[in-house]
Parts: C-alpha cells; structure tokens; sequence
C-alpha cells in the first residue's frame, strides 16, 4: 500500500498479469495496459509507453518514483522487462503509421487514464478540487498536495505527470452506479426503463425509510468488501414501489458522498470545488441530492465527455497550442452549478438510515 498507494483487490490487475503469464508462458510476451496496446498499434509497433497514470493502476508501479518497482514486480512475478516504458501524461509517444485510412505521421502527444483525464478536462488542478465522474460505476477523485499513503478506503492514484512533475489525487471507485437503474427497473415491472424509474423515485418526497445498497458485485471505496451482497431494508407496509425505486436513485450520490467523507477525513486541504459529469449528471433529481447531502456546491459539466477533452488539452500542451495550466483553466467552460437546499436534520436522517443499512450490508 505504501508504494503502490492500492489494496489487494481484484478490482487491480497485477495478481491477474501473473495468472495469464502462467497460462500463456513470458516467451515473445508483452505486459501493457490498454493505452500501451493502443500506442503500440497506432505507431506500428514502433512505441512500447504508457504514461504514469495507468502504470500506477497496476500494482506495479512505484508511485512516489513513478517507476516500475523491482521488488512489486518480484512480489507479483511480472519480468520487469515484459513492461513498456512509463512516460509522463503529454509526451511525444510517436507518429502513426500503417493504418488504414490514416496517414502516417500524425504525433501522438498524450495518454492519460479516462478518470484522470476527466479530473483534468474539469480543469481541477488545485489540491481539494474533486470531480465525480457517474457511469455504470463511479469514480471519485480529488487533487492531493502530495503523495500520502492512503487511509480509510481511498487510494492514492497518480493523476497526470507533466515534465517529470507527479500530480497525485485520492481516489475512490464505486463499483455499481448507474449499473444498479436498469435492473431495479426491471425487477420494478418497468422492462428496464430508466426514465420510467427515475419518474417513479420523483413522485414521492422520500424513501419512507427505504434504503436500498447496491453491493451486487461487493462494495469497493471506501468499504472495499468483495463479499458484500445487495440490501433492501427498511420494509414495512406503506412502502410502494415509487419509494423503492426512490431509495435505488438515492444509493447513487450517498455511495459518493461516502467517498468524499472518507477523502476528507483523511486530507487538511481545504474543500475545494467539486465538479460533476458523466450520463447520469443530466439528471437533475440525482444531482440537486448530492449537492444537499455533500453541503456544498455541484458544478455540472454540460460536455458528456470530459475524458476526451481532457486527453486532448494534455495533447495541446505538448505540441505548445496552450502554455501552461493556467491558459487551460482560463478556458470558458459550459458549466450548471447546483446549489445544497436541503436542512440539516433531514440530511442528517437520510445518513443515518443509509449508515444502518450500510452496516447491515458489511
């Protein structure tokens, strides 16, 4: 955890490396994360890189040198040399060639984990600014000021690296998010509808003491319990399936604002902005509660695809189209921001329950 800034779960991928090295042998074998697979592919197999934020996913990576790690690689039995060159997020990786309907040529300046570069897109370059990005799971991350061993669920993840300079970020991954709608959908009678669901959960005020964890595959951050199975608690006769479908659009932003009371606990950085996107953030249902349980300001992206902008801004700063840091985040962005209204004793009753029904989960 120290070096690696991850726990042993199997949400990360080096135990796994080793069990396919020991299915397929380590003669004329490669190890590379899907960004290294795709360099390698658009370059004709000329570059052989991944940038530090995706080495720092794999358990293999040293995080405060932002090198691969002999004794992990050891640990793990990975042959360090199987591993491609780990360069920082805006670097040359080369130019393509031999692709069909693509001249060759074309430089290649940028590879950046999705969540990260979406944490970039965001602009968020202060320590304490956050984003939380929503999809089938979710990912929360905030800026840290230094690398620091992680505590409390979270871990510690290298953000982006920009000539050598490591920018580190907390981290939570929550497992199933938007994943869980469909399916209650269809359990609810509603053929899967999501529309349908979250028109449900909008017709009543509350859950009447429902509450709903959607561990169906365990609970990752800050839990991180593989064993954990799904809850539906809080049961009685006047609960109806609007309150059940309002408890499952609930377990949404509670399950973040989980993450960010774990981050905040363990970092003395102030509270910075905390932006949003991803699908479900169009949802105003959805975000105008995770602004009332956080207490604080959501900022929601109008661009759906935050990892793409992000990836390209570092793809800019390479080639010199922006000068620094500070001419991206001057960049006017289209953005809502949603305002907490919620009173602190019903918010402090929506925690309680989900908290019990947490804990019956683990």
């Amino acid at each position: 955890l120290r070096k690696t800034g991850l726990p042993l779960d199997p949400l990360f991928p080096a135990s796994k490396i080793r069990w396919l090295l020991d299915l397929q042998g380590t003669a004329d074998r490669r190890v590379g994360t899907v960004d290294c697979w795709l360099i390698w592919k658009l370059t004709g197999g000329k570059s052989y890189a991944t940038d530090r934020s995706n080495a720092s996913r794999t358990q293999l990576l040293n995080v405060e040198s932002g090198h691969w790690d002999e004794e992990l690689c050891a640990l793990f039995g990975v042959p360090v040399e199987l591993l491609p060159t780990v360069c920082d997020s805006k670097h040359l990786f080369g130019y393509t060639k031999g692709l069909p309907d693509v001249a060759d040529g074309i430089p290649i300046t940028s590879a950046i984990g999705d969540s990260h570069a979406a944490l970039f897109g965001h602009a968020a370059f202060k320590p304490g600014e956050a984003k939380a990005t929503f999809g089938t799971g979710s990912s929360v991350m905030m800026v840290s000021p230094s690398f620091t061993v992680p505590e409390n669920g979270m871990t510690t993840t290298i953000a982006w690296s920009l000539d050598g300079d490591i920018t580190y970020a907390l981290e939570g991954n929550i497992l199933v998010s938007a994943s869980l709608f469909p399916w209650v959908a269809t359990m609810l009678g509603l053929d899967g509808d999501v529309d349908a669901l979250m028109a449900l959960a909008a017709s009543v005020e509350d859950t009447n003491g429902v509450a709903m964890v959607p561990a169906l595959v365990g609970l990752g951050a800050p839990h991180w319990n593989p064993q954990a199975r799904g809850t539906l608690t809080g049961l009685s006769f006047s609960a109806s399936p609007a309150h059940i479908a309002h408890a499952a659009a609930l377990s949404m932003p509670l399950q973040v604002v989980d993450v960010f009371a774990a981050m905040y606990q363990q970092t003395s950085v102030d509270r910075g902005q905390v932006y949003v996107d991803g699908g479900p953030t169009r949802n105003r249902f959805l975000m105008q509660y995770l602004a009332d349980l956080l207490n604080q300001p959501v900022s929601v992206s109008a661009d759906p695809e935050l990892s793409a902008l992000g990836a390209g801004m570092l793809a800019g700063l390479e080639i010199n189209f922006w000068s620094d840091l500070a001419e991206i985040a001057a960049l006017k962005r289209d953005r809502v921001t949603i305002h907490p209204g919620m009173g602190e004793q019903e918010r402090s009753n929506i925690l309680e329950t989900w908290n019990t029904a947490i804990g019956k989960c683990l």
